[in-house]
Formats: structure tokens, C-alpha cells, sequence
């Protein structure tokens, strides 16, 4: 499962890469998954992480919003070059039918549940094995879950810890695990 420290790597990995772009497409290969009513073209602002749920934030206001549960995972791949000499594009094709058909990029397609196109030909994919990976939206000035305080923020000191923890009775392992707690 990917726990925060990763979901904060994936999130710093994702802001050298597609902040700046434009999002022209968003193919939702997954029919558990409903497509974000997002209007394209639109660029992305910003990237950033609430508890475990990275947020896309793209100029017009909106969010598209991720959570990667237990074996999601996102893929990025630049645009494919494009060559002026025949002769060249035909070994890349053949290459790229060569890795094409490698298993890997079999449990690839067979796990993509969405497909994040942008303007330079660059693509954003979501897989996720046992398909419990979320994918929403929320239009500007919505309100995202309530959670707790996020371990990485100035608030999170050992004496917060302890005042939060001295307000429950239960079990530490089912007050770690609520996520109004302490988020991630």
C-alpha cells in the first residue's frame, strides 16, 4: 500500500514533470470509475498532496483528484519523438512493437484505468491492479474530506502528537489508522 512518504515522493516526482502542461484528454478505461466532468483544455497549476490523495490543480479552478489505495501507481511517459527520416521511424516502430508486446507492457494495458493525454504528446497513466484506486473531481471553492494533521506540516510536533492521543481511549494502532487524527 502506499503510504504517505510515497505519496509525497509521486507527488514531487509529479511537479517537475506536468506542472506547466496542458491536459487535452482524460480517457477513463475503467467503468468503476466515473470521467471527470472537467472542462479541457486546461492547464495544470499546480500539484499537490492532502493526507494521501494527490490533487491536480489546473488553472480554470477545478481538481481532479487521485487516491492510489493499495496497489495503484501512476506512469509517466514523454511524447515519442518524431523523426524526419523514414528509415529511422521504421526501426523506432519496430522497436516499440518489439516492448509492445514485452509482459510488462501487457500487465501495463492490463492494469491502465486512466489515461491523462497532454498537448506535447506526453501521457500520464493511472494503473492499479485490484482496481480500489479513486479518481474524482471537485469545481473551484468545493471543500476536500476533513483530515487530520499532516505529519510533514509545522503543526505536527511531539507535543501535538501527544495532546491528540491523550484525547482518545482506544487501541494506538485504530487511533493511528483514523485519518482525522493524524492524516496518511
Amino acid at each position: 500500500m502506499p503510504e504517505l512518504p510515497e505519496v509525497e515522493t509521486i507527488v514531487r516526482d509529479l511537479r517537475r514533470v506536468i506542472v506547466g502542461k496542458t491536459l487535452v484528454r482524460i480517457s477513463v478505461l475503467d467503468n468503476r470509475l466515473k470521467k471527470p466532468g472537467v472542462r479541457l483544455p486546461q492547464k495544470i497549476f499546480a500539484v499537490r498532496r492532502h493526507g494521501k490523495y494527490i490533487i491536480l490543480e489546473l488553472v480554470g479552478g477545478e481538481k481532479l483528484i487521485l487516491h492510489l489505495r493499495m496497489t495503484g501507481g501512476l506512469l509517466f511517459k514523454k511524447q515519442i519523438a518524431r523523426f524526419a527520416d523514414s528509415s529511422r521511424r521504421a526501426r523506432f516502430a519496430k522497436a516499440t512493437a518489439r516492448r509492445a508486446n514485452s509482459k510488462s507492457q501487457i500487465i501495463e494495458d492490463a492494469h491502465e484505468r486512466v489515461r491523462f493525454c497532454f498537448k506535447d504528446g506526453s501521457t500520464l497513466y493511472f494503473l492499479d491492479a485490484r482496481r480500489f484506486g479513486t479518481l474524482g473531481w471537485q469545481r473551484s471553492g468545493d471543500v476536500l474530506p476533513p483530515l487530520g494533521t499532516d505529519p510533514f506540516s509545522r503543526r505536527f510536533t511531539s507535543k501535538n502528537v501527544v495532546e491528540f492521543f491523550s484525547k482518545t481511549c482506544r487501541a494506538i494502532k485504530s487511533a493511528l489508522l483514523d485519518q482525522k487524527i493524524i492524516s496518511g
